[in-house]
């Protein structure tokens, strides 16, 4: 399988599979599904011990925006610092149905791509979005675990190790970029094994998973650094103004996501091809 058969699906997915469209409707779902979510962690939070509430808001502020996190902060610490069994009870409840609708829908948006890879039933489909959801919060647990550890470490550490506080603010940014990016990359790719129908020709460890994974923390830092230094819309719209910048980071990301999805359908429709091309005929 050549690459230029792979770039020859590859345009054609980009130009006919209405990518534009179909990142707005999974913004518009993974909105909706956003906000009862954080409200859900967040009051789980709040049962905690004091140093691991602590330690996991810093990690929460570790991979917020700088431009989005004075807007948020106030709620967020309320919420956290407040413990109340009904506001957590109602907001799991919420939280799952919205989340399970929001996962079906960007299955079925990922799938609706120019090349036919075949629907689920909504039966196995349930089950599916069940196992991403316990995959993302092992995956979440884990990075958590990984932050709280790795922070413990430096702060015994740093005296000993890091002769002044530049590398040891070098050394934390690094290890954050790079927890980030395996978090996004695990993300990323059990969302593009598990979404089609049929895992035949797909790889957990993808082309589109890598491709869709560094560009969204491109736009993540193009984001910080845009808003940091040009953007003021937190003085002039106030929490709007986070919503405005969630919003368009969202709809970049999920243009990206389902580029790399495309990507990959690509690659597993140009090996079919090939295969094909590969058996002889039928003598009449």
């Amino acid at each position: 399988m050549s690459i230029g058969k792979v770039m020859v699906f590859f345009k054609t997915a980009l130009a006919k599979g209405i990518i534009f469209h179909r990142a707005a409707a999974m913004t518009y779902r993974m909105f909706f599904a956003l906000i009862p979510l954080l409200m859900t962690l967040f009051a789980a939070i709040s049962f905690l011990g004091a140093d691991v509430r602590l330690t996991i808001l810093d990690f929460i502020q570790s991979i917020v925006p700088e431009y989005v996190w004075p807007a948020i902060s106030n709620m967020i610490t309320g919420v956290v610092n407040n413990q109340n069994g009904t506001l957590l009870s109602f907001s799991l409840l919420f939280s799952i149905g919205t989340l399970v609708a929001s996962i079906n829908a960007s299955i079925n948006i990922l799938n609706t791509t120019y090349y036919n890879i075949g629907r689920r039933k909504f039966p196995r489909q349930l089950r599916v979005i069940s196992m991403l959801i316990l995959i993302w919060f092992l995956i979440i647990l884990a990075a958590v675990a990984v932050f709280i550890i790795a922070s413990a470490c430096l702060s015994n550490i740093d005296e000993y190790v890091f002769k002044s506080p530049k590398l040891l603010s070098t050394c934390i940014v690094v290890a954050k970029w790079l927890l980030l990016y395996l978090l996004v990359y695990l993300f990323i790719s059990s969302f593009y094994y598990l979404a089609p129908a049929s895992h035949k020709h797909f790889k957990f460890f993808s082309v589109g998973s890598t491709f869709a994974t560094i560009s969204m923390l491109l736009v993540l830092a193009v984001m910080n650094f845009y808003f940091s230094n040009f953007g003021n819309y937190n003085a002039l719209y106030g929490s709007l103004g986070a919503v405005f910048a969630i919003l368009m980071w969202l709809y970049w990301n999920n243009i990206f996501i389902l580029v790399g999805y495309d990507l990959n359908v690509s690659i597993a429709t140009a090996k079919r091809a090939d295969i094909r091309s590969s058996i002889p005929p039928k003598k009449k």
